[in-house]
């Protein structure tokens, strides 16, 4: 029987993150299954996502995920702003839309929303009623979370088990972290989750 993957609704942060870093939200291979004889016919192993989660997005959230950097193609030592065109993740299946569904959610979300931003308040509103965790780098969502008994997963921790999952080289950690500083701008903050693998994965790499 395949492995159950726990379900992870994001804020705009965290997914700008994912796809700023250009590895993380791709299918790649699965492993080999264990040598056996060969079937005639038999399914080959397919593509899986890399992240060993169910990641869901509402609409809300898609709306804010807009744009990242990129370098300009006329002047590649210049980054400018380019839309970010989430229908690939989505069709490949490693992003699930979703959104409020009954009254117990929107009702929360309408709690939220006084303090949050409405995609953060949506995701946290789906993350507490279906038991989902979130993914979230806000030092006020991740503290409402805590409150609200949500797991709480920041977006150094998505890379973490990114890498795990899919037995990344620390070339591609740097590689992932140096898209996502340049080009979502993000560094976590010195007191959040991992924040000092980070650094210092950054800052043994070769220069």
């Amino acid at each position: 029987m395949a492995d159950v993957l726990p379900d992870l609704v994001t804020d705009a942060c965290c997914l700008i993150n994912l796809y700023a870093a250009q590895r993380i939200l791709v299918l790649v291979p699965a492993p080999k299954p264990a040598r056996r004889r060969k079937i005639i016919g038999q399914e080959q192993s397919k593509s899986k996502p890399g992240l060993p989660f169910n990641l869901h997005a509402s609409s809300k959230v898609v709306q804010e995920t807009l744009y990242i950097r990129k370098p300009d193609e006329e002047d590649e030592s210049r980054l400018v702003e380019a839309l970010i065109d989430l229908t690939p993740m989505v069709t490949d299946g490693l992003i699930d839309l979703c959104d409020l569904q009954d009254q117990t959610e929107i009702e929360l979300f309408v709690q939220l929303a006084t303090t949050l931003d409405d995609g953060e308040a949506t995701s946290m509103a789906i993350a507490k009623t279906r038991g989902w965790g979130l993914a979230s780098d806000d030092r006020k969502a991740r503290r409402l979370a805590g409150q609200l008994g949500i797991n709480v997963v920041t977006t150094a921790e998505l890379v973490k088990a990114w890498s795990e999952s899919t037995n990344a080289t620390d070339d591609d950690v740097v590689q992932v972290f140096q898209n996502i500083q340049t080009y979502a701008r993000f560094l976590p903050h010195k007191t959040m989750p991992l924040h000092q693998w980070w650094v210092d994965t950054i800052n043994k790499a070769p220069k």
